[in-house]
């Protein structure tokens, strides 16, 4: 449960570096061109599900990432 806890705050960051990407447009297009799935992995390439100050994706937030994302096309 510590785990998901430390997930959920981190989703938010997520959305946020999302929301400033300035290429948010075209990759939101990318995103709904591939399947569920794939959208993690999409995530993590675009580096919204890396943390500030880290140099790698933290596993885990891109795929909680991807549907608050979803959500907010809602």
């Amino acid at each position: 449960m510590a785990k998901e806890a430390v997930l959920e705050s981190l989703v938010p960051i997520c959305v946020d570096q999302f929301t400033n990407d300035p290429m948010k447009v075209q990759r939101m297009t990318e995103l709904e061109n591939v399947s569920s799935y794939q959208q993690d992995d999409l995530i993590d390439e675009f580096g919204w599900s890396t943390m500030p100050g880290s140099e790698k994706p933290v596993r885990g937030v891109a795929d909680l990432c991807a549907v608050k994302i979803s959500e907010m096309k809602k």
